[in-house]
């Protein structure tokens, strides 16, 4: 009878063979060792969807890792077994034992000849089966990949990254030399929450040699084989990494914006900065700035616009042959923006809540104050943007004012915070002053806004609890509106 011992020691010595492989996953799976067979069906390709007629496992070492913490009750099990051996051992070779009754004896022409063929060794890493060297290599993995890390969003529901999630990105990523830090973004309805920086731990490392080998490595401090100084400084570039992340979003919408209006992509960001009612923008940091041509760039290429901006009075035109250079997102999965749609605005007067999105990402989730039915339904477009709508920052509308479609219902700050989450306005949507800011901040003219009696949108609040972690780059000066003091239905 073939031991399973026989093929680890054969797949170790043959890699590439993936019969083997397959035979191995199932002498793994009558033992019912699920996670071990799930990562030799992975290897064995072809091979499994051959025999099985259905699609090789994809979490592959999802379910193994979280037996990590029952690791170190199994060691002195292991020490054990293996003075044991070592005792057998001694008593074979003082010929106690017969040698016929060997334990593991090795049968590897049988392998050999199941699997129709014999590869030469490639040189390539071998993953030991047993425990204490599979968390020995998944912690040299993490170590490996940790210069330098890449970064995406990976979905989640209840704190646990789905099977489904897991395998689309492994298989993505087969071919792919590369090591990937997944941050883990809270999934609802069809929503994925980006939220606060504190909300995105890094959840998941995998790695990939490029050649079909994938494996991960829990980042959550309670199965990370890590240093608490590794994790620290993964999560501080995990925390700049988002904060670019939004960045780039606020110059794609406001570009974007821009293009709609006037039929030519800016060439500079200072064309964005202008005062209103040209205030296509509400602030700029010098990282903005930086980042602005790549994001120029990157859009130009993506629509196969290029002859469509504007000269640069500096730099002059732009060549439409040359590709994007993106620099900035060289530690970003893909190597490009992770959102990639420009912003836009859900008002659920259900839940008096603003959910603000790209795509199907949550940035934020504002609590807000309504009129019930005097609040407008349906699709709008921010038009005037304004600093001090009353002429003054302690006025009725607050600090910031957003409005619709040149109707007389706006998005604005309020000096009366109590009535947040009620239906107190004339119709207007009603927001904190630090909220209203940070929305301000984010969005341009042009802003699609939707406004639902009834809608799917994440119910709890989304915003950073700190002022410190808010999107809030330096205020663009001469927005506010020097010919008019706005009387907005309040």
């Amino acid at each position: 009878m073939r031991m399973p011992h026989d093929l680890k020691s054969y797949v170790q010595k043959h890699p590439d063979n993936q019969m083997a492989w397959y035979l191995l996953g199932k002498d793994y799976e009558r033992s019912g060792q699920t996670a071990k067979a799930n990562y030799c069906f992975e290897r064995s390709g072809g091979i499994y969807e051959a025999f099985e007629h259905s699609k090789a496992p994809a979490q592959v070492w999802m379910e193994y890792q979280h037996k990590l913490m029952q690791l170190e009750q199994q060691r002195k099990k292991q020490q054990i077994k293996r003075k044991t051996a070592a005792i057998l051992l001694w008593l074979l070779l003082l010929g106690l034992v017969p040698s016929a009754m060997a334990p593991d004896a090795m049968n590897i022409d049988v392998v050999t000849e199941l699997a129709g063929e014999s590869l030469p060794e490639q040189g390539l890493e071998i993953i030991d089966y047993s425990e204490e060297q599979s968390a020995a290599h998944e912690s040299e993995a993490y170590e490996a990949g940790l210069e330098p890390p890449r970064f995406t969003g990976i979905p989640q529901i209840n704190g646990e990254v789905t099977d489904e999630a897991a395998g689309k990105l492994m298989n993505q990523l087969r071919r792919t030399d590369a090591s990937i830090i997944t941050l883990g973004l809270e999934q609802e309805n069809e929503f994925v929450i980006w939220g606060a920086s504190t909300a995105r731990p890094p959840v998941y490392q995998f790695h990939s040699n490029g050649e079909g080998t994938v494996t991960s490595q829990s980042l959550l401090p309670e199965w990370c084989k890590c240093t608490p100084e590794d994790l620290k400084n993964l999560s501080a570039s995990a925390i700049s990494w988002g904060q670019k992340e939004e960045q780039a979003i606020a110059l794609r919408s406001a570009i974007t914006a821009y293009k709609q209006l006037n039929g030519v992509y800016p060439a500079r960001i200072e064309q964005l900065m202008k005062p209103f009612p040209n205030n296509h923008i509400g602030g700029v940091s010098s990282s903005m700035r930086e980042l602005y041509p790549e994001m120029l760039d990157y859009m130009q290429s993506v629509t196969a616009d290029y002859r469509d901006s504007e000269p640069d009075p500096i730099m002059g035109e732009q060549s439409s042959e040359d590709g994007p250079s993106l620099p900035s997102f060289e530690d970003t999965y893909g190597g490009e923006p992770y959102m990639k749609e420009s912003l836009s605005i859900i008002v659920n007067k259900e839940t008096h809540r603003l959910t603000l999105l790209s795509g199907n990402i949550v940035l934020r989730n504002y609590e807000v104050g309504l009129g019930g039915e005097k609040t407008p339904e349906g699709d709008f477009v921010i038009s005037d943007k304004v600093v001090n709508p009353n002429g003054r920052a302690d006025g009725e509308f607050g600090t910031r004012g957003m409005q619709l479609s040149d109707t007389d219902y706006a998005i604005h700050g309020t000096n009366e915070p109590g009535s947040i989450g009620l239906d107190e306005s004339l119709g207007c949507i009603r927001m904190h002053q630090e909220d209203v800011e940070e929305l301000f901040a984010f969005v341009p003219p042009g802003t699609r806004v939707t406004i639902k009696d009834s809608a799917d949108t994440p119910t709890q609040i989304i915003a950073p609890e700190q002022a410190g972690d808010r999107f809030q780059p330096e205020l663009v000066p001469g927005q506010t509106n020097p010919d008019k003091v706005y009387h907005w239905l309040n």
